[in-house]
């Protein structure tokens, strides 16, 4: 599909820019469909960004002390 290859970054020839703007112009159907697919990317990129971002050393402290109370609290049961 032309508007999920132009979501994609994926050239398209201007035969194919021309078409899909064409297209979408008469297609209410497909504008929400590239709109909806334009959300998600950019969701989908947030995300990614912020769950491989490496925590700060106080939050990796933090961490480690509740991970050393919690098995500190419960060696017993382990």
């Amino acid at each position: 599909m032309l508007a999920e290859k132009r979501l994609q970054q994926e050239p398209l020839t201007w035969i194919q820019r021309l078409g899909l703007k064409f297209h979408l112009l008469l297609c209410v159907y497909c504008r929400r469909y590239v709109k909806q697919i334009a959300i998600i990317h950019r969701q989908l990129q947030q995300y990614r960004e912020a769950a491989f971002t490496a925590p700060n050393e106080q939050v990796k402290q933090q961490w480690e002390a509740v991970v050393a109370a919690y098995l500190k609290n419960n060696e017993n049961n382990l």
